[in-house]
């Protein structure tokens, strides 16, 4: 028999089988709902009936290569609109936004300049990882903003020693929300 305990199927728990992985493309999905909700399709009056369980389960009547052209197009106009944010941030003025429009899903937007590798590989094989030390790059930015000091010449050694400080005290804010949270509390954060 299966229960739920604080929102854990005590049955996947005991078999070990409780997964919390998040797929890769979550993000693009959830956009894509909304999306889908702004721009929805024109449908005939024969198409206007509720999904059965086996279409929902099979993808909720979405079709994978428009979710292919939409997604492909969500992390260009995401990165595009990071970079953007980021310049204003570091250099001053209004983020350019960019939007997704009614085509989203069925015209592939071109890739940028930036976007394509100059090493020669096929625009497939460009290297789209993300580092692992980015949200300790981030926040050095954005102290290096704060504190006057746009446009200076990366320093190895001081981001160094900002990323330490950085792990250090993002792990002493989880615990103490963990802690707070385990105890009914709110946590205290530096």
């Amino acid at each position: 028999a299966s229960s739920l305990v604080d929102g854990v199927d005590t049955a996947d728990a005991a078999a070990g089988t409780n997964d919390v992985s998040i797929e890769y493309n979550a993000a693009a999905k959830l956009a894509y709902d909304v999306w889908r909700k702004q721009y929805p399709p024109p449908l005939k009056a024969s198409q206007r009936v509720l999904l059965s369980a086996e279409e929902v389960a099979a993808g909720g009547g979405i079709d994978p290569a428009k979710f292919a052209t939409f997604e492909r197009n969500y992390e260009i106009v995401t990165v595009a609109n990071i970079r953007a944010k980021r310049a204003a941030r570091m250099y001053g003025g209004e983020a350019e936004i960019v939007t997704l429009g009614s085509d989203a899903d069925t015209v592939a937007l071109p890739l940028p300049p930036s976007f394509v590798p100059d090493t020669g590989t096929s625009v497939d094989a460009a290297d789209v990882s993300i580092q692992y030390n980015a949200p300790a790059r981030l926040a050095y930015d954005e102290w290096l903003a704060a504190n006057g000091r746009v446009g200076e010449e990366f320093d190895d050694v001081k981001f160094g020693t900002f990323e330490q400080n950085y792990v250090a005290v993002s792990v002493a804010n989880t615990s103490a929300k963990k802690a707070a949270r385990d105890a009914g509390e709110s946590a205290d954060t530096a």
